[in-house]
Protein backbone atom coordinates (compact mmCIF):
# COMPACT_ATOMS: atom_id res chain seq x y z
CA UNK A 1 0.00 0.00 0.00
CA UNK A 2 3.15 2.51 0.70
CA UNK A 3 4.54 1.52 -2.34
CA UNK A 4 1.46 2.67 -4.50
CA UNK A 5 0.73 5.30 -2.35
CA UNK A 6 4.20 6.31 -2.92
CA UNK A 7 4.55 5.97 -6.69
CA UNK A 8 1.20 8.09 -7.35
CA UNK A 9 2.22 10.81 -5.15
CA UNK A 10 5.38 10.99 -6.60
CA UNK A 11 3.91 11.43 -10.61
CA UNK A 12 1.61 13.69 -9.42
CA UNK A 13 4.32 15.71 -7.72
CA UNK A 14 6.59 15.37 -10.39
CA UNK A 15 4.14 16.40 -13.16
CA UNK A 16 3.28 19.27 -10.87
CA UNK A 17 6.61 20.38 -11.08
CA UNK A 18 7.45 19.74 -14.40
CA UNK A 19 4.45 21.70 -15.26
CA UNK A 20 5.51 24.46 -12.69
CA UNK A 21 9.27 24.97 -14.31
CA UNK A 22 7.57 24.87 -17.96
CA UNK A 23 5.01 27.43 -17.11
CA UNK A 24 7.96 29.61 -15.83
CA UNK A 25 10.15 29.04 -18.95
CA UNK A 26 7.00 30.21 -21.41
CA UNK A 27 6.65 33.38 -19.23
CA UNK A 28 10.23 34.01 -19.76
CA UNK A 29 10.20 33.11 -23.64
CA UNK A 30 6.51 33.00 -24.31
CA UNK A 31 5.77 31.40 -27.54
CA UNK A 32 3.98 32.41 -30.25
CA UNK A 33 0.83 30.29 -30.14
CA UNK A 34 -2.71 31.50 -30.34
CA UNK A 35 -4.76 28.64 -30.83
CA UNK A 36 -3.20 25.43 -29.27
CA UNK A 37 -5.52 23.16 -30.85
CA UNK A 38 -4.20 23.85 -34.19
CA UNK A 39 -0.96 21.33 -34.66
CA UNK A 40 1.02 23.45 -37.34
CA UNK A 41 0.94 25.99 -34.91
CA UNK A 42 2.13 24.54 -32.18
CA UNK A 43 4.91 22.53 -34.22
CA UNK A 44 5.84 25.93 -35.80
CA UNK A 45 6.28 27.68 -32.59
CA UNK A 46 8.22 24.90 -31.04
CA UNK A 47 10.45 25.31 -34.15
CA UNK A 48 11.54 28.88 -33.11
CA UNK A 49 11.95 28.14 -29.74
CA UNK A 50 15.27 29.70 -28.47
CA UNK A 51 18.26 27.72 -26.57
CA UNK A 52 17.04 29.48 -23.39
CA UNK A 53 13.90 28.01 -23.63
CA UNK A 54 14.48 24.37 -24.23
CA UNK A 55 17.32 24.49 -21.35
CA UNK A 56 14.52 25.33 -18.77
CA UNK A 57 12.27 22.69 -19.97
CA UNK A 58 15.24 20.28 -19.67
CA UNK A 59 15.49 21.98 -16.42
CA UNK A 60 12.06 21.13 -15.71
CA UNK A 61 12.07 17.34 -16.73
CA UNK A 62 15.21 17.20 -14.38
CA UNK A 63 13.67 19.19 -11.25
CA UNK A 64 10.09 16.89 -12.21
CA UNK A 65 12.25 13.64 -11.68
CA UNK A 66 14.10 14.49 -8.61
CA UNK A 67 11.03 16.17 -6.46
CA UNK A 68 8.49 13.02 -7.83
CA UNK A 69 11.69 10.48 -6.73
CA UNK A 70 12.13 12.03 -3.44
CA UNK A 71 8.48 12.03 -2.65
CA UNK A 72 8.02 8.63 -4.08
CA UNK A 73 11.07 7.00 -2.14
CA UNK A 74 10.07 8.90 1.20
CA UNK A 75 6.97 7.35 1.48
CA UNK A 76 7.16 4.01 -0.34
CA UNK A 77 10.30 3.16 1.14
CA UNK A 78 11.91 1.74 -1.59
CA UNK A 79 13.31 2.71 -5.03
CA UNK A 80 10.22 1.89 -6.85
CA UNK A 81 9.22 4.81 -5.58
CA UNK A 82 12.01 6.83 -6.80
CA UNK A 83 12.53 5.36 -10.52
CA UNK A 84 8.71 4.47 -11.53
CA UNK A 85 8.00 8.66 -11.49
CA UNK A 86 11.48 9.18 -13.02
CA UNK A 87 9.78 7.34 -15.29
CA UNK A 88 6.95 8.59 -16.09
CA UNK A 89 8.05 11.39 -16.34
CA UNK A 90 10.29 10.53 -19.28
CA UNK A 91 7.97 8.23 -21.57
CA UNK A 92 5.90 11.45 -21.19
CA UNK A 93 9.26 13.86 -22.42
CA UNK A 94 9.71 11.44 -25.35
CA UNK A 95 6.16 11.18 -26.35
CA UNK A 96 5.98 15.19 -26.83
CA UNK A 97 9.41 14.86 -28.47
CA UNK A 98 8.22 12.30 -30.97
CA UNK A 99 4.66 14.23 -31.97
CA UNK A 100 6.61 17.89 -31.90
CA UNK A 101 9.63 18.68 -33.84
CA UNK A 102 12.70 19.26 -31.66
CA UNK A 103 16.09 19.34 -31.80
CA UNK A 104 17.70 15.55 -31.25
CA UNK A 105 19.75 17.18 -28.34
CA UNK A 106 16.57 18.47 -26.67
CA UNK A 107 14.76 14.60 -26.95
CA UNK A 108 17.82 13.01 -25.77
CA UNK A 109 17.97 15.72 -23.11
CA UNK A 110 14.39 15.56 -21.66
CA UNK A 111 14.45 11.67 -21.60
CA UNK A 112 17.52 11.81 -19.48
CA UNK A 113 16.92 14.74 -17.08
CA UNK A 114 13.93 13.31 -15.04
CA UNK A 115 16.06 9.84 -14.90
CA UNK A 116 18.89 11.49 -13.67
CA UNK A 117 16.67 13.23 -10.88
CA UNK A 118 15.62 10.07 -9.55
CA UNK A 119 18.88 8.13 -9.62
CA UNK A 120 19.45 10.89 -7.45
CA UNK A 121 16.46 10.91 -5.42
CA UNK A 122 16.89 7.42 -5.23
CA UNK A 123 20.75 7.77 -3.54
CA UNK A 124 19.65 10.65 -1.25
CA UNK A 125 16.50 8.94 0.39
CA UNK A 126 17.59 5.91 2.75
CA UNK A 127 15.45 2.95 2.26
CA UNK A 128 13.17 1.84 4.61
CA UNK A 129 14.12 -1.63 6.49
CA UNK A 130 11.22 -3.53 7.61
CA UNK A 131 10.57 -4.16 10.54
CA UNK A 132 10.67 -7.90 11.03
CA UNK A 133 14.26 -8.12 10.02
CA UNK A 134 15.71 -6.00 12.15
CA UNK A 135 18.14 -7.02 14.65
CA UNK A 136 16.13 -7.46 18.28
CA UNK A 137 17.21 -4.64 20.63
Amino acid sequence: MRTTLGIVAGILLALVVQSAVGLLGNLVYPPAISDMMNLEQVAAAMEARPAGALWIDVLGYFAGGLAGGLIGKRISGGALGAWIPAGALAAMALAIAFNLPVPTWVMFSTFAAPLAGGMIANHLVKARVPADTLPPA
